[in-house]
């Protein structure tokens, strides 16, 4: 039986949050669930990748991998640049708390503050379309935290780190936030992050087609062995024509900003629009003559997948259909509980 998953990031919501949410609102999260009737908390990570599971789902899901995601190198390619050999990191900069890009006219000065302290370390800085990267020759045995998450961190927990080589990345990037620091440039830290190493995933992925707007999950998608013709964004609300048949992916990220900013209104202003995409890639799975459409929503830690399930037939005759669910079970988090409906 083949599987449509609709992947919402930041589908489920703080308590703080959850409880300022208008009618109109909640009763949109009705039409999201459609006719689920039963709600599946699974948590995808405490630690690093705490703000961000969905990427974690994703990368095991598409890969059938159990390591941490790596996507510093699928950020490079889908910038339209060749893939790079070394093993490959992002350098995020920072204003404050807030991920910054860097502006054209300070790279020179950005060369000449960062490139010393990296060549120290025998890392080499990259740049492609005012982005900036960075390659180690020698691979760092360590992870940071996602870069997608982390407008959710401060100055101190943003350099968390895991791995054999923590300690030498946490050093490096003191360094380097030091060092723009005591500069004139308008940025106040750095950060290397998301480190791996380009190439094919192996095994091949068991989903046949993906839907994303995210170039990163696109770019694992395709590494992971799944043709690129049938590896689309989401404009079209629906998989391309030519996917054979079997599981597919739509991720639809409108809600993920608000959610990891914590903004009610934006996270309400978009909710509209990502129903209405859920809606039509339900349908768009239906058409394709797939069985089975699962809604999953994610949350701090957690993921929570949303089913339409009929209880066996001896207990149909001696108990009542599973009712239908309340949003409060699965949009609702209380961190770090994670709530399921049995």
């Amino acid at each position: 039986m083949s599987t449509a998953f609709i992947l919402i990031p930041g589908g489920r919501l703080p308590v703080p949050m959850y409880v300022k949410l208008s009618a109109a609102s909640l009763e949109g999260l009705k039409r999201l669930q459609s006719d689920a009737n039963r709600a599946f908390a699974q948590t995808m990570d405490t630690g690093l990748f705490a703000k961000a599971p969905h990427w974690l789902w994703l990368w095991r899901v598409l890969t059938r991998r159990t390591d941490f995601p790596q996507s510093a190198p699928w950020a490079w390619t889908a910038l339209g640049a060749r893939p790079l050999a070394p093993q490959v990191w992002k350098l995020v900069l920072f204003q404050g708390t807030t991920p910054t890009p860097a502006q054209e006219a300070d790279i020179p000065a950005l060369l000449r503050v960062l490139e010393p302290i990296l060549l120290n370390a025998n890392i080499r800085l990259q740049i492609w379309d005012n982005a900036l990267f960075a390659t180690c020759a020698t691979p760092l045995k360590a992870q940071g935290l996602p870069s997608i998450a982390l407008a959710a961190f401060d100055e101190t927990s943003r350099l968390g780190a895991a791995g054999d080589d923590a300690e030498t990345l946490q050093t490096l990037n003191k360094a380097l936030t030091e060092a723009l620091a005591q500069s004139d440039l308008p940025y106040t830290g750095a950060l290397l992050t998301d480190g791996g190493t380009f190439g094919p995933i192996k095994p091949p992925s068991l989903v046949r087609a993906v839907a994303a707007d995210d170039g990163v999950v696109r770019g694992w998608a395709t590494s992971a062995g799944i043709p690129a013709q049938v590896v689309t964004d989401t404009q079209k609300n629906a998989w391309h024509e030519a996917a054979p048949e079997g599981d597919t992916i739509a991720v639809i990220d409108d809600l993920y900003d608000a959610w990891l900013n914590r903004n009610v209104d934006a996270w309400e202003a978009a909710l509209p629009g990502v129903i209405d995409k859920a809606e039509a890639f339900r349908a768009a799975a239906k058409a394709r003559g797939t069985e089975n459409v699962l809604v999953i929503v994610s949350g701090d830690t957690d993921v929570v997948t949303l089913a339409h399930k009929v209880r066996p037939f001896l207990a149909r005759v001696f108990k009542k259909p599973y009712p239908p669910l309340d949003p409060d079970i699965w949009c609702a988090q209380d961190v770090p509980s994670t709530p399921t409906h049995e």
